[in-house]
């Protein structure tokens, strides 16, 4: 995914104005709506629902789009700390220990647990206690919701 943060996030906060914009539509001014609108035949009632659902969805995917903007840049991050690791050691053992450790495309494949885990040593344990909750949450979403929910995430 090539968006970043502030991407994802204007494009949540457009969806989120759209969804209030076509609410207030509905229950000011419905004759208003375009009948090409997928819901302008529809009663008020059914058309806030739905609409409200949409912004549920909206709000999951965004924690899933947010979550993969951060995971890109944690494991980049991991890479480059990486290779300043493996190019400041001096001796040709030390290298070659490092390395099989390091190995660029095997730590792109290191459980997401695991990695968090290593920032430990510099990032509060609670702080990644609570990534770990967010992750939890993506994964719930991104797998199709079919276990109970953990805790929600709000974007």
């Amino acid at each position: 995914m090539s968006d970043s943060l502030d991407a994802v996030w204007k494009w949540y906060t457009y969806a989120c104005d759209s969804i209030k914009v076509a609410a207030r539509l509905v229950e000011t001014d419905p004759e208003a709506i375009p009948a090409s609108v997928v819901f302008a035949f529809d009663a008020p009632e059914v058309t806030l629902e739905s609409l409200n659902r949409a912004q549920g969805e909206i709000d999951n995917l965004t924690v899933l789009a947010l979550f993969a903007v951060f995971e890109r840049s944690l494991l980049d991050h991991l890479k480059s700390t990486s290779n300043k690791v493996k190019h400041s050691l001096s001796t040709p053992l030390e290298k070659s220990l490092v390395s099989r450790g390091l190995k660029d495309k095997e730590t792109e494949r290191w459980p997401l647990g695991d990695i968090l885990d290593v920032y430990k040593v510099v990032v509060d344990s609670d702080l990644v206690g609570l990534v770990k909750q967010v992750k939890r949450y993506r994964d719930w979403i991104a797998h199709g919701k079919k276990r109970s929910m953990p805790a929600r995430v709000d974007p």
